[in-house]
């Protein structure tokens, strides 16, 4: 009987696959590191709560935020597999692309993936710093926005570490 069965494929075989890393998914593993910086960001005249992360190789949104904000879900052409501080790894295959945002009254625009997060709302990460010329300083507390085109950088000095 079993010779009459289709043949069972590997599902996604073709698929190209990414890696991934993130530092902190949650409030509390935000709150165990003195160089993770916390700030606000303004989507659809909402302001969410932004982690500006270095160890994260890319830019997350909580999907329940995403969907919240009603942000078009769309497959992404990968699998993520992203390995987190408590040494998991989650896999994620969809995201957002073009979401424009506001930080310090700057706008951007950038492509996020949809990633389980708890008590944040997005995730900035090292694409997003290094694309935008971002540079976050500690011990000031602040972030530096550096634009050729501009005379100088915008300095975001309200910002806060966990």
């Amino acid at each position: 009987m079993s010779w009459n069965c289709p043949k069972k494929t590997k599902q996604n075989a073709d698929r190209a696959q990414q890696q991934g890393r993130i530092y902190a998914i949650t409030a509390n593993d935000a709150a165990k590191s003195d160089t993770l910086i916390r700030g606000k960001c303004e989507i659809s005249g909402k302001v969410l709560t932004a982690l500006y992360d270095t160890g994260a190789s890319h830019s997350l949104f909580d999907f329940n935020k995403a969907a919240e904000l009603r942000l078009k879900v769309s497959a992404l052409s990968f699998d993520l597999h992203v390995r987190t501080s408590a040494s998991k790894t989650v896999v994620t295959k969809i995201g957002c692309q073009e979401v424009p945002f506001r930080v310090k009254n700057q706008e951007f625009v950038h492509d996020f993936i949809y990633f389980p997060i708890t008590e944040l709302d997005l995730i900035l990460g090292l694409d997003w710093l290094s694309m935008n010329l971002v540079l976050l300083d500690c011990f000031e507390r602040s972030i530096w926005f550096i634009y050729e085109e501009s005379k100088g950088p915008v300095v975001a000095r309200s910002y806060y570490l966990w």
